[in-house]
């Protein structure tokens, strides 16, 4: 849930996964990929060109909830200085919260 501030999410479906262009299995980037969305190199990842109006974008605004389905390719990006958002993983047998991070003294 968001608590301050705008969050973006540039979402893919996961069948796209080859056109995404992942990092190799266990390089310390998996699950992540290669393209830079905002500036893809069609000649060095030429099946990205496939997803132009594929994916999803969708904005979190206070008080609004983002679900965002397992294995699903994502972009977060942040307008404005601040952001909180509470975040939620599914997993195992029900949903745990991520660590909590206490703001910095002055921000309340």
């Amino acid at each position: 849930m968001m608590l301050v501030g705008v969050k973006r999410a540039i979402l893919m479906h996961p069948k796209h996964y080859e056109q995404m262009y992942p990092y190799p299995l266990y390089h310390p980037s998996d699950r992540c990929s290669l393209v830079d969305i905002h500036r893809p190199d069609y000649r060095r990842f030429p099946r990205f060109k496939e997803l132009i109006g594929q994916g999803m974008i969708a904005d979190a605004h206070p008080g609004e909830v983002l679900y965002i389905p397992g294995n699903w390719w994502r972009q977060i990006e942040n307008f404005g200085q601040t952001t909180t958002a509470v975040t939620m993983f599914e997993g195992g047998h029900g949903a745990k919260a991520s660590t909590v991070v206490p703001a910095a003294e002055g921000t309340e």
